[in-house]
């Protein structure tokens, strides 16, 4: 059994790109133990890229309980700033290669979109865009429960993998 969670700093609704609303059940403050958190990017990450309060929760989580650690698109600049990726291969979205490499000159960037998602080895995966993204978390089911449930995923998805 899985439960879903998503923790906020408030439990406001959030907009997101094509007006999709996100209604968070938790904050930072009291949500249940995380095994897997997702840092999502986009244009919305220059709100929050430099907040030290969501910098050090990332930190925390990554340091207690998470058993990984994903970012979709430009949401590893998040994970840049919160100085969790200092020394790791990653990827971003392509559009933010030459951005990424001058803010985080200690991390080693993949710059090949074939790359859609790198994995570090350290419990850290990122992905480039959406698609990408789509690709990495069925490369962590593949990981955590078999190529089997992988396979009914894709199928229930009509995704090619």
């Amino acid at each position: 059994h899985h439960q879903s969670s998503s923790p906020s700093e408030q439990t406001k609704i959030i907009k997101t790109r094509g007006q999709l609303q996100v209604v968070p059940n938790h904050t930072i403050e009291d949500h249940p133990k995380l095994d897997i958190l997702i840092i999502p990017g986009g244009d919305g990450r220059h709100h929050i890229m430099d907040d030290p309060l969501l910098h050090n929760w990332i930190k925390v989580q990554f340091d207690s309980s998470l058993q990984f650690l994903l970012s979709v698109c430009s949401g590893a600049f998040i994970l840049g700033k919160a100085g969790l990726l200092d020394g790791l291969e990653v990827t971003t979205h392509h559009a933010t290669f030459d951005e990424f490499e001058a803010s985080f000159p200690s991390v080693k960037l993949i710059k090949d979109k074939k790359k859609r998602f790198v994995d570090s080895g350290q419990k850290i995966i990122t992905s480039g865009g959406i698609s990408a993204g789509i690709d990495m978390s069925l490369y962590l089911i593949e990981k955590l429960i078999g190529k089997e449930d992988t396979k009914k995923t894709t199928d229930e998805m009509e995704y090619k993998w």
